[in-house]
């Protein structure tokens, strides 16, 4: 059996654009514009991508990306084809 370490405290997600694993609490999250019920404001309302979730508690699809600049830069520009992953939720 191999030792891995200590396990992570917490849950483990992926960042969308470099694939790489973190805890949650690491990652931003972003959710499908219809997922905005629940807190999200006027402003972000009316936005064409996807909404930031600095929480991480509205409800819907959730997307997270690491801090790294470069995955920030590329997240901008594939957004809109992750909005695809939105099923229904946006109209």
């Amino acid at each position: 059996m191999h030792d891995t370490g200590p396990e992570p405290q917490g849950p483990i997600r992926m960042c969308v654009v470099c694939r790489e694993h973190f805890l949650k609490s690491e990652l931003e999250r972003y959710v499908c514009p219809k997922s905005r019920r629940g807190g999200a404001s006027d402003r972000e309302s009316g936005t064409d991508g996807l909404i930031p979730d600095p929480d991480q508690v509205l409800p819907g699809r959730g997307f997270y990306i690491c801090g790294k600049a470069d995955c920030r830069q590329r997240f901008k520009k594939a957004q809109f084809g992750l909005m695809k992953k939105c099923k229904g939720e946006n109209t």
